[in-house]
């Protein structure tokens, strides 16, 4: 029985994690206070990187995390140009209001992105549709029905449209 499997990715989430933890190790040299803050503060995307699986899990990662640290990097910015606030922003729930409210954000892209996309391709489509239909009248206008009426034997429909015989 063959597999189906793709190679080559099999190591990435790994070396992300392991990536991932590296630089929380070295932030915490510098300042324990946004390590602290960047581990409370990327809980959605840290659960999504360890529970999700499937064919587009990276790029659901990615997606939820680029918005959960845009949600982050701000706070983050303040406690580096002033430690002594950290107790008030971590207490603040605007705060944990804008942070998880962008990982939100990711999420709901996850799931209503195709939906719009769909949409926007569907109506790409009907605006050709009409506009080779336009066409289509401007010629029949220009050279007449004769254009488009029906072959009236299978003789004179292009080989390509003959049914096959057998």
């Amino acid at each position: 029985m063959v597999q189906n499997r793709r190679r080559g990715n099999e190591g990435t989430g790994i070396a992300l994690g392991i990536l991932f933890f590296m630089l929380l190790g070295a932030i915490w040299f510098l300042n324990q206070n946004i390590a602290i803050l960047f581990v409370m503060g990327l809980l959605p995307s840290i659960i999504l990187a360890f529970t999700g699986s499937g064919q587009w899990h990276s790029m659901r990662v990615q997606t939820v995390g680029a918005l959960n640290l845009l949600g982050i990097l701000p706070y983050a910015k303040q406690i580096y140009e002033n430690p002594w606030i950290f107790d008030q922003l971590i207490m603040q729930v605007g705060t944990w209001v804008i942070i998880y409210g962008l990982a939100a954000l990711g999420y709901m892209l996850l799931y209503v992105g195709p939906f719009v996309a769909s949409l926007i391709i569907q109506n790409m489509n009907k605006q050709k549709i009409n506009s080779l239909l336009k066409q289509r009248q401007n010629l029949i206008e220009e050279w007449s029905a004769e254009v488009v009426s029906e072959p009236t034997s299978q003789a004179d429909k292009p080989k390509f449209i003959q049914p096959k015989r057998r």
